[in-house]
């Protein structure tokens, strides 16, 4: 009998926003298809459980893994915990990128067949290429939350763009984690087409130190967002705040 569950992540490993973690793939090859990027933590976690393993991109290849598929099934919410804020939220792909140009179509048809057949649980998408999610709007289940990462300028601009074109009613958010510089939400459209913001700063990692943003630039997407309705998720490695003093 398949006894695969989710990871109950009770709020660890940074992933504060959903309180379950699904992989039926892991690995990733980067955005670019040429490297992981210098702060992936999904490395490092990798890393982690088997020291031995060296941390260069064909170690982490993208491996599907169908008896996982069963997951969603077989995990039940534990008791007490039925009304924990994000008890229901699940991070699906969380070491790797689903949406990544290398994961086939029939794959990600398989999973999000299974969301659809799971409606007790919000399932939440991230990539760095949603540009993907066009080709699959018709497929993507309403319990699907769908999320793109936007630590720069040029991928909030991608992700926006996307957004605006994807006709869905489903959550749609950006992930500015590790927020890089400062950001404009383009409300070219006359509205700015998602309804969550992540804001984090950099965790430490083999490739990277850990680095805060400036205030200025959190505070610049706060300002965009209540201005926009847009709700607000400060990460718990989000620690900046404003230090001003009058002249």
């Amino acid at each position: 009998m398949n006894k695969a569950k989710f990871n109950y992540q009770g709020g660890k490993d940074g992933i504060s926003w959903a309180r379950w973690s699904w992989n039926p793939i892991t690995g990733c090859l980067g955005p670019d298809g040429k490297g992981l990027c210098n702060y992936c933590y999904a490395r490092d976690i990798r890393k982690r459980f088997d020291p031995a393993e060296r941390i260069y991109v064909d170690n982490f290849k993208p491996t599907f893994h169908p008896e996982r598929l069963d997951a969603p099934k077989n995990t039940k919410i534990p008791k007490g915990k039925e009304n924990e804020p994000g008890i229901h939220n699940v991070f699906a792909v969380s070491m790797g990128d689903l949406w990544g140009h290398w994961i086939s179509d029939i794959c990600i048809d398989q999973i999000l067949y299974t969301a659809t057949r799971n409606p007790q649980w919000n399932f939440m998408f991230l990539t760095k290429n949603p540009s993907r999610y066009l080709a699959f709007a018709a497929a993507i289940p309403p319990n699907a939350w769908i999320g793109a990462t936007a630590d720069t300028q040029e991928r909030a601009d991608t992700a926006l763009d996307v957004f605006d074109k994807l006709d869905v009613p489903n959550v749609k958010f950006l992930s500015c984690e590790p927020l890089s510089e400062r950001i404009f939400l383009d409300d070219a459209y006359g509205r700015i087409p998602i309804d969550w913001l992540i804001i984090g700063g950099r965790s430490r990692s083999t490739g990277m130190p850990a680095m805060q943003p400036k205030w200025e630039w959190v505070e610049n997407l706060l300002f965009q967002a209540e201005n926009a309705s847009i709700l607000v998720y400060f990460k718990p490695n989000l620690t900046v705040r404003p230090k001003q003093f009058p002249k």
